[in-house]
């Protein structure tokens, strides 16, 4: 169901001999996963072709192959094996309790490795009841929980701060039945997080992985806090590592590595090989602070990071300072050339409503912000660019800066 110019590439890298889609067939329905198991795995294997399919698959046979974001460059082919799925899914279990009893909903597409590990694997591990939608709604989004009494939704920035940024009136009295929703796939500022909670009654946890190294870290329903990712999860082998690949102390900014059995195999090359990724550990280009409780906050990328006159600096930093801002609906910053520092700051923002000037933005950010992390500049645009996944872009902003000005400093 992926059309778009990742399968484009894939098709004619891989030399693919066919090309597995939707069958045009009438919806299904069981009433209950224990009774009807038989009858909906019988129905599946009537369009199969016997001849090609084992009978029984391995723990190190091929699960998944899909495609990365592509944000950093053109996109990866990943795959997994069947026991790194199924540790990944152990890892969505223990961080959201969920049990057999309860009824989630995925309205992401299942090309995300996100949507498999939080969504598909607990279902097929626990025998919960898993409901999905073609895409998200956001005005039929809590009719979808109220009416089929969802308990766990899957969450995104982009979703969270829709609902945040035009509000539904649906409280936690309105959907008795949700007791919990995720946020994973790019950062949540701890504002956004309280102010969602605030507004719907609805508990938040946020989740980190990445399409190569499965889940990372996860806050967890009795272990849970507000501005951070969590703590390593299950069978993960974490570090955060200083510039010369050792690890740092709690409280000291590093790169996040992880490593164990469930991240992926590795990468599929043009050639039909595989590129391993085990057993080295997976630099994740995030940059992130263990505190001394072992919760894990990301500060950004290591590639996204500003250096103004030797001074590092991350741009998440900034970006939540601005989103204080009462006029500010979403805010990202950028290193910029600079003749004199190197790098210098400049920050671009969507405003809330029509009043907002760049000077009102860059007087409060010099009232929360040092000079040195100080914005120099700020432009007002309708939108940021972001991927499929809510990342956004910031090479692209880097490269509206330079268009606009016309020069490199």
């Amino acid at each position: 169901r992926s059309v778009n110019p990742r399968l484009i590439f894939a098709h004619r890298d891989l030399d693919l001999s066919a090309l597995v889609g939707d069958h045009p067939a009438p919806r299904l329905r069981f009433a209950s996963w224990r009774e009807e198991s038989d009858a909906y795995f019988g129905a599946l294997a009537r369009h199969r072709r016997p001849e090609e399919v084992p009978e029984r698959n391995n723990p190190e046979d091929l699960a998944c192959i899909f495609c990365t974001s592509g944000t950093t460059a053109r996109p990866k082919i990943v795959v997994y094996d069947h026991c790194a799925y199924w540790l990944n899914g152990l890892s969505t279990l223990e961080f959201l309790g969920l049990t057999e009893d309860d009824r989630t909903l995925e309205y992401r597409s299942f090309g995300w490795n996100s949507a498999q590990v939080l969504s598909l694997m607990p279902f097929l591990e626990k025998g919960l009841t898993l409901h999905i939608a073609k895409r998200f709604s956001h005005s039929r989004f809590f009719e979808w929980i109220r009416t089929h009494g969802i308990t766990f939704s899957a969450g995104v920035p982009t979703v969270l701060n829709m609902l945040l940024n035009k509000p539904l009136g649906y409280t936690a009295k309105d959907v008795p039945t949700l007791k919990l929703m995720s946020c994973s796939t790019a950062p949540l500022t701890a504002q956004q997080w309280m102010q969602f909670e605030e507004m719907y009654g609805v508990k938040l946890l946020q989740c980190y992985g990445m399409s190569e190294a499965g889940w990372v870290c996860g806050n967890r329903t009795y272990k849970n806090k507000i501005g951070t990712v969590g703590v390593p999860a299950l069978h993960q082998e974490f570090e955060i590592v200083g510039p010369d690949g050792k690890p740092v102390p709690p409280g000291v900014e590093g790169e996040i590595t992880a490593g164990g059995p469930h991240t992926a195999v590795g990468y599929l090359r043009e050639d039909g090989t595989i590129e391993p990724l085990r057993p080295n550990r997976i630099k994740t280009g995030d940059l992130g602070i263990m505190d001394a409780e072992g919760f894990v906050r990301v500060t950004g990328r290591t590639k996204d990071l500003i250096i103004r006159g030797g001074v590092n600096i991350a741009p998440l930093e900034i970006d939540e300072v601005l989103l204080k801002h009462p006029g500010i609906l979403d805010a990202a910053s950028v290193g910029v050339p600079d003749k004199i520092y190197g790098e210098d700051i400049v920050c671009y923002v969507v405003p809330r409503d029509q009043d907002l000037t760049a000077d009102s933005v860059l007087r409060h950010a010099r009232q929360f912000l040092p000079a040195a992390k100080t914005p120099k500049q700020a432009v007002i645009v309708p939108e940021l660019p972001k991927n499929d996944r809510g990342k956004v872009l910031r090479d692209a902003l880097r490269q509206d800066w330079l268009t606009r000005t016309g020069s490199a400093g």
